[in-house]
């Protein structure tokens, strides 16, 4: 999948298809989220970490809203709060 500037196109490869970021379903699982960002889990994980994605829980399962990743996309500056290591 990839994701591009403007109104945020999603390439789906496998079909190829293309989707609006809007078109995505309003929650998406970790591994979800993290092909549509092209990035890994592990780094999707710090991310949630740092808490720069929101994300819902459903008992173990964690689901991250669409609009959670739409923000932390439109704000790249976003600096992470600073731990007290």
């Amino acid at each position: 999948m990839n994701v591009e500037g403007g109104p945020a196109t999603v390439s789906v490869r496998a079909g190829g298809a293309s989707v609006s970021f809007g078109e995505l379903p309003l929650v998406l699982t970790v591994d979800e989220a993290r092909r549509v960002l092209r990035i890994g889990r592990r780094q999707l994980y710090e991310a949630i970490a740092r808490r720069d994605v929101h994300t819902v829980k459903f008992g173990r399962s964690i689901r991250i809203p669409r609009s959670s990743l739409e923000a932390w996309l439109a704000d790249p500056d976003h600096q992470p709060a600073q731990s007290l290591r």
